[in-house]
């Protein structure tokens, strides 16, 4: 959908955010702190739009379609033998 992502630092997540560039990662679920944090990330318009398109991106790399392929191969190794 090409939105950017305010998400906590699990380990995945983060991964995925800080790889594509697509969003920012806060360490306090303090209500004021997430508020602020959106309100920064609205603020810059530059790097808003940036952060879109590293979401598509993202989201073409990301999809069902790519990582179909790998669950086949790592189950049919299972189910060959």
């Amino acid at each position: 959908a090409g939105v950017p992502v305010l998400a906590s630092d699990l380990p995945e997540v983060a991964a995925v955010i800080r790889q594509y560039n697509c969003g920012r990662i806060i360490k306090s679920h303090e209500p004021a702190i997430i508020a602020h944090t959106l309100s920064e990330m609205l603020a810059d318009t530059i790097q808003l739009q940036q952060w879109k398109q590293n979401c598509l991106l993202a989201a073409r790399e990301l999809c069902w379609g790519k990582e179909e392929v790998k669950v086949r191969e790592i189950y049919g190794r299972f189910l060959e033998g």
